[in-house]
């Protein structure tokens, strides 16, 4: 396959090199941003698309968790804008919140216009509850987000 004149071979090459055979692609642009925030402000990765079960039986699956810390993070599109599809939201949130968890959900605008904000409100979440250090910097990345706000240097 990878041999000189095909096209897309060193596209694949780096992709896999980057990423390696287990990578799994994101459901969407505002996934990615998201993971791309977290790698950013060198906060732990989540688990992806984790089943989740209640006392009462399975309750659906989640977009991010960190286990350790019982914290998920549902990253949402404009389907989630609908009355019903916010009304079905907050009743999965509450079932989640009932079998011990915490819940944010991010919106791909709130990631882009408050980044610093978004990466407190995760190590705090995260970081603190697991006892795990967050750097006190940031990677400078491709949109720019520079520094944490809890930088001290």
């Amino acid at each position: 396959m990878a041999r000189r004149g095909r096209w897309g071979t060193s596209l694949a090459r780096e992709i896999l090199q980057r990423f390696g055979p287990s990578h799994e692609p994101t459901r969407s642009d505002a996934e990615s941003l998201f993971l791309e925030l977290v790698d950013a402000h060198d906060l732990p990765m989540p688990e992806r698309e984790v089943p989740i079960a209640g006392p009462d039986g399975w309750i659906g699956t989640v977009d991010n968790l960190w286990r350790k810390a019982r914290h998920i993070v549902e990253v949402d599109s404009r389907w989630h804008d609908g009355p019903l599809d916010q009304a079905a939201d907050a009743e999965r949130d509450g079932r989640l919140v009932a079998a011990g968890y915490s819940v944010a959900r991010y919106r791909y605008g709130r990631m882009v216009a408050e980044p610093q904000r978004n990466a407190a409100e995760l190590e705090a979440a995260v970081c603190v509850i697991t006892g795990i250090a967050a750097p006190r910097t940031v990677r400078w990345v491709r949109r720019g987000w520079g520094r944490a706000c809890c930088s001290s240097g």
